[in-house]
């Protein structure tokens, strides 16, 4: 186990914790997810970066996130599942589209600021 500024983590395929958000005023349970290949690989700094601005920022971040799913469309169709943080500090939270199963959206918040189909992301 490792501790973040969301608490806890644990290694399974990745170090993994849940975290509850809010988007249009609906709470989400979703899966914080801190890239690594095997539980000897220690969070990166820049991941417990990115832990610790998203959990002061949280609010504000959520808001751009609302603001960017609004401007992409049909937002009621998109569920988030995960925030992914890759080792780089690199991030997104990635969302299931209701409307097409096989397929969900990344919204990339960090290094830059997009909407991108889950595949181009992953």
């Amino acid at each position: 186990m490792i501790k973040t500024a969301f608490g806890n983590m644990v290694f399974n395929v990745g170090w993994k914790t849940k975290t509850i958000i809010k988007l249009f005023n609906i709470e989400y349970e979703i899966t914080v997810k801190l890239k690594a290949v095997s539980e000897q690989q220690a969070i990166t700094e820049e991941q417990n970066k990115v832990c610790e601005m998203f959990c002061e920022n949280k609010t504000s971040i959520l808001q751009k996130v609302e603001n960017m799913l609004k401007s992409y469309g049909n937002e009621e169709n998109f569920v988030p599942t995960t925030l992914l943080i890759k080792r780089n500090g690199d991030y997104a939270i990635l969302f299931d589209d209701k409307q097409d199963i096989e397929n969900g959206i990344a919204v990339c918040l960090a290094p830059s600021v997009e909407i991108l189909m889950q595949d181009q992301y992953l």
